[in-house]
């Protein structure tokens, strides 16, 4: 494969406090900024937590790379919506991390490789409005994090925003199993079960981290997958965060259903690296080596999962 197909449907924005994004009220908690892995993956992009222009150059970094990609022609770039408490107001205390719709959008519009992506809680009163706006935008998808976000999916107060996710046609991209990057207020939340209803109501749902559960050599939803594949058409995953050790462990299963295979979205959870421990024993070295020096960020993930056989000639879902 060396066509220019591919849409990385999962990656982050990230936004450290200035001037411009503070306008936006982005909310990112000194010690979320404090934590070694936000450190380690910004060096690991190789950029500078103490640069002033770090957001733009974050951005940069995301387009630049696509543009000289070999595989990727584009990628959907989203931000995280708060906690909402039961009247749908902003639980700031609740609330470590939160990218705004208007950032993301206003931060990727003039970058030709990057789509715009919305992240809306369900739960938050103006969720509707917010729906309509992103969608007015040309939104590629609508990303949700229930656990870390604090809503439960299958709350049938949400059937109406998921009656008009469906009638925009806009896929729902969520987070499954466990949550330990940001605070969990529910791990539940993450069960695949839960959003039946959402798939009941015909939207097109993608199951980040090809839907595992997230812990270590544990993965509890095996036959929910094959359940969901046979019964939902509108039911998809991506392969983001497959390089962690702790998602790694479903890749065996992933590539033992072709039925899977036929439903699996590029993605990668930029800016999260590509780690190839986990796979020391599954690649010979040559191979190894090439995706190991390939410096592209896009392209090494491209590799690697092309030499896992699980990505395909032809993507079963277009952006």
């Amino acid at each position: 494969m060396r066509q220019r197909i591919l849409t990385d449907c999962h990656i982050h924005a990230m936004a450290l406090p200035s001037k411009n994004s503070l306008k936006y009220k982005n909310i990112v908690k000194k010690s979320f900024i404090r934590n070694l892995s936000y450190r380690y993956i910004s060096n690991y992009h190789g950029l500078n937590l103490n640069d002033i222009d770090f957001n733009e150059k974050y951005f940069m970094l995301i387009n630049d790379q696509i543009g000289q990609s070999r595989f990727a022609k584009n990628g959907i770039v989203f931000g995280l919506d708060g906690v909402y408490d039961t009247r749908g107001n902003l639980d700031e205390l609740k609330t470590d991390f939160m990218i705004a719709n208007d950032y993301v959008y206003d931060s990727i519009r003039r970058k030709k490789n990057l789509l715009f992506g919305a992240s809306i809680n369900p739960a938050r009163k103006d969720a509707i409005r917010e729906l309509e706006k992103a969608a007015a935008r040309k939104a590629a998808l609508i990303k949700v994090l229930p656990n870390t976000q604090g809503f439960a999916p299958d709350n049938k107060n949400f059937k109406k925003f998921y009656k008009l996710l469906a009638q925009k046609n806009i896929p729902l991209l969520t987070h499954s199993g466990f949550e330990f990057a940001l605070r969990p207020l529910n791990q539940s939340y993450g069960h695949p079960d839960r959003f039946r209803m959402a798939l009941d109501e015909g939207v097109t749902l993608i199951a980040a981290h090809g839907c595992s559960g997230g812990l270590i050599f544990f993965e509890p939803y095996k036959k929910i997958i094959l359940n969901l594949i046979a019964r939902y058409p509108n039911f998809y995953l991506d392969i983001s965060a497959l390089t962690l050790l702790t998602r790694s462990g479903i890749i065996p299963f992933l590539q033992s259903h072709p039925a899977i295979k036929d439903r699996l979205l590029f993605g990668t959870d930029f800016p999260l690296p590509v780690f190839l421990y986990p796979f020391y024993f599954r690649i010979n070295r040559n191979r190894k080596n090439i995706i190991k020096q390939e410096k592209n960020y896009f392209d090494r993930y491209a590799l690697l999962f092309q030499e896992l056989g699980l990505i395909g000639q032809k993507p079963p879902l277009r952006f």
